[in-house]
């Protein structure tokens, strides 16, 4: 390979290591996570909209955050441990 070419890969190197260090991502113990406990439910809800609409924002209000949906499962939540 000739020159212009090791200057281009030596460029794109130095490139993605200043990349890399400025949007460096805090790791979770800083960002104020670490030691956070959860407890967890699942629940199968209404097949209708309203119904689920209905079930969704009561658990919201209770300070449950949905998570995901396991059609074996139901629907599953989770909130910070008190």
């Amino acid at each position: 390979m000739n020159r212009s070419v090791w200057a281009l890969v030596g460029v794109a190197f130095l490139m993605g290591c200043v990349t890399a260090q400025v949007l460096r991502v805090a790791p979770a113990a800083a960002q104020g996570f670490a030691g956070s406990r959860f407890e967890y439910v699942c629940q199968h809800l209404p097949h209708n909209p309203q119904g689920a609409t209905a079930a969704l924002n009561q658990f919201g209000a209770q300070g449950w955050e949905l998570v995901t949906y396991v059609p074996a499962s139901g629907y599953c939540f989770k909130r910070p441990l008190s």
